[in-house]
Order: C-alpha cells, then structure tokens, then sequence
C-alpha cells in the first residue's frame, strides 16, 4: 500500500470546520460582546457585525438550528437599531435576508400543526421553548423590512403578520422579552398608516394601551419608558404630563451595565424628545 505522505500532511494541516455547538458558541459569545468599543447611543459595529458571520456559519454547519435563527434575527435588529446603517444595498441586502429567514422560521415552527393559523401560532409557543422569541425576532425583521419597502409591506400584509405574531405571544406567553409582543403590538396601531382593507384595524389608544401593558410586565425597561412616553405626547393630550415624567425617567434612571448600548440609545432618544416638546412648548408662549 502507497501511502501519499504530501496529501496525509495537507489533510492534517487544514483548518477543521467547527461543529455545531461551537460554531453556535462563538456567536452567542461574540453577540454577548456587542457593547464592546461603544460609549455612545450608537454602537460601533465591528463586534456585531462579527457575531452576524459568525450565526451565518453555525446556520450553515445546522441550518434547522433555532438557536442559531433566533441568534442572527436578534443581531441583524441590534445591528439596524442601535447601529449607524447607511441606507442602500447593504442595509438592503441585510433586511432582506432577515426576512426571509425569518418567513422560513414561521413555516417551520408551523409546520404539520392544524387549526387556524392563530391556533398553529399559539400551539407552537406551547410546545417548542425558543419560538415566542422567534415570532418576536420574526416581527421585528418584517418591520426593518418594511421601512424600506413601504408600499410591498403594505400590500403583503405585513403589518397584519406582524400584529398575529405579537397576538399569539400575548396569548401564550406575554412575558417573553420584557413583554416584547406588547412593545410591537403598541407601536405597530401607534406608528403604520391607516390604509382601508389593509390596516384599517390599526388604532392609537389600542397602541397605547399595549405598550401600557409591557410597561407594567417591566417598569424599569428603557424602551418601554421611551415609547409609552412618545405615545402618550404624540397622541394623547390629556396624558402629556404623564409622557414627560415618562421621558425623563427614562433620561434619568440609571442605565442597565447588560445593555449599555440599548440603553443609551433610548437616553439619547428621549432627551431628544424631551428637548423637542419643550421648544415646541417655548415657541407657543
């Protein structure tokens, strides 16, 4: 027998893929890192962007990985939320593959399940651990998406998707991030356009009273102090007062070390608006 002793030492030599539970490791590991180098209400984006090829390797090594899916929708809405992302075909190219993995994800989790599709939806939260937070990461993709893509998103129904993901969530488990389903449902009847056929269910005091309701699951969460306060200014007059005691405590209070970024990101917002509503009220004297 002839052994090819070149061939031998280039096998030996070469880089081993990692497996599974490591390629996954290293993302979970880079995304925890994801503050790092940033002080600012924006987040540098080197670690980030880091952790987004690294969930794009584990989703190759295991592409039915829930894990991995929940991981990359999670870093694709960090990395266009509390990141500087210039608009054009990057960021597009980026909200488009969250989508679509996103859409794939839903399919899946629904997959062989009967009844209507809420009761698919709920059914699915009841029985697989990861996938309230899966329609939840969905949801927020389908949104990034829809800021660049206004009239398809309308005519695709997003907002309505959208609404049934947060629904079910609500129903199942309405604790699931800091009462996230509420969040979305809130800003989605405070923030899309009326459209007849399309989003003619869309309402501000419903919006408002949802985001009310994730308030109250976490009353110390920045984004829920922000939002309810910029609801409660922007669309309830009899409740501006309570908007503005809002915004100054999430200015105020102390920013939370585990999301620094996030965190900064709403005290920047909400001084903004802070500043905004007292120009306004200055020019009215």
């Amino acid at each position: 027998m002839v052994v090819n002793v070149a061939a031998v030492v280039l096998m030996l030599a070469a880089p081993v893929a990692p497996g599974p539970v490591a390629a996954l490791a290293a993302a979970e590991e880079l995304y925890e890192r994801r503050a790092q180098g940033s002080d600012g209400p924006d987040c540098a984006p080197a670690t980030i962007e880091a952790a987004l090829d690294a969930y794009r390797q584990a989703l190759a090594v295991e592409p039915a990985s829930l894990s991995a899916r929940r991981g990359f929708l999670r870093a694709v809405f960090f990395r266009v939320g509390f990141c500087k992302v210039e608009k054009g075909p990057r960021s597009a190219a980026l909200f488009e593959e969250a989508k679509r993995l996103g859409d794939d994800t839903v399919k899946r989790l629904l997959a062989g399940r009967e009844g209507s599709r809420r009761e698919r939806l709920v059914a699915a939260i009841r029985a697989e651990p990861l996938a309230a937070e899966l329609f939840l990461w969905t949801a927020a993709a389908w949104g990034q998406w829809a800021v660049d893509h206004k009239i398809a998103a309308a005519w695709q129904g997003t907002a309505g998707k959208m609404r049934d993901l947060a629904e079910a969530v609500i129903a199942a488990a309405p604790e699931t991030m800091d009462g996230g389903a509420h969040l979305i449902l809130g800003r989605l009847h405070t923030e899309a356009p009326k459209i007849p056929l399309l989003t003619g269910w869309v309402s501000k005091e419903k919006g408002i009273a949802s985001i009310r309701a994730a308030h109250a699951i976490a009353p110390r969460a920045k984004q829920h102090l922000y939002f309810l306060g910029a609801a409660l200014l922007d669309h309830d007059p009899r409740g501006r007062d309570e908007g503005l005691a809002l915004l100054r405590r999430c200015a105020d209070e102390p920013i939370e070390s585990r999301h620094a970024v996030e965190d900064r990101h709403y005290v920047d917002k909400a001084r903004r608006k802070l500043a905004a509503a007292e120009a306004t009220r200055a020019a009215l004297r």
